[in-house]
């Protein structure tokens, strides 16, 4: 599965797609929901970089779907990534595929039930957290919506951010700041 990722990221989408569909097999057989699911997720990615949005989708609907309604004879192990990771990763994925699609309010819902499945789960991640902010926080700014601004400057303050997103950060804390001038606040 991350050689198919990292193909796809160096643009071998042919072998990108061969060593996924490998991995889908092997997780299909190791009856993993969660990893299953993480192979859809990277499927759907691959798609979305190469501007095949309806295969994008169709993959993260597979990928939840496995994730929330798995077969009787599968488990989340949690021995590869923890199923919240891929069930917030894959809804913000959706949320990005709308957005490309010009659905903002659909992309609003997707991103806050990512953070809502990292909430409920206990398992925080601060990269996959910090996504999620930065494009909520884009959209709070884009769309003037008060409440989940202010919840987003109280969660941005609390993240434990680390230099591999520092970037990230800074859009997050950007696009805040934006709109706090946009509704005439200081920016402290």
């Amino acid at each position: 599965m991350l050689r198919g990722a990292a193909r796809a990221r160096l643009g071998d989408a042919a072998d990108a797609a061969n060593d996924l569909r490998d991995a889908l097999a092997y997780s299909i057989s190791a009856r993993d929901v969660a990893l299953e699911g993480e192979v859809h997720f990277y499927d759907g990615l691959m798609a979305f970089g190469l501007n095949d949005l309806g295969r994008a989708r169709a993959s993260c609907d597979r990928g939840l779907a496995c994730a929330t309604q798995p077969r009787a004879d599968h488990v989340a192990t949690g021995v590869v990534i923890p199923l919240a990771h891929v069930v917030s990763r894959t809804q913000e994925l959706l949320g990005v595929i709308d957005s490309a699609e010009g659905r903002y309010r659909s992309f609003l819902t997707y991103a806050c039930s990512a953070l809502e499945t990292l909430d409920r789960s206990g398992i925080h991640d601060a990269y996959i957290e910090a996504f999620a902010l930065r494009n909520l926080a884009t959209l709070a700014r884009d769309f003037d919506i008060e409440a989940q601004a202010r919840t987003l400057a109280t969660r941005t303050a609390d993240l434990r951010w680390t230099a591999d997103i520092a970037h990230v950060e800074f859009t997050t804390v950007e696009a805040l700041a934006w709109w706090s001038a946009l509704n005439g606040e200081s920016v402290s």
